[in-house]
């Protein structure tokens, strides 16, 4: 992500929903643009649902920049 940009996510406020149930997210797609390992916009499409996403490729194809972009879309931070 570029300085000052903010993720394309849909967020709601955080904690349980009204009915008191946990709120679940599901990613449909991952865009990133300019950060480390990328260059021009790249998207990867999710499906989206429960379970488990694995991100494979050789190195040095981004998947880093790929996993940062989603937490910083999910929490609105990033670790480093």
């Amino acid at each position: 992500m570029r300085g000052g940009e903010e993720p394309e996510a849909v967020r709601e406020p955080p904690g349980p929903s009204p009915d008191g149930a946990p709120r679940l997210a599901c990613l449909k797609a991952i865009t990133v643009e300019g950060s480390r390992g990328i260059g021009p916009k790249a998207a990867l499409p999710l499906q989206p649902g429960p379970g488990l996403t694995l991100v494979t490729g050789r190195d040095g194809a981004a998947k880093s920049s790929v996993a940062e972009a989603a937490e910083l879309a999910l929490t609105g931070d990033n670790w480093h």
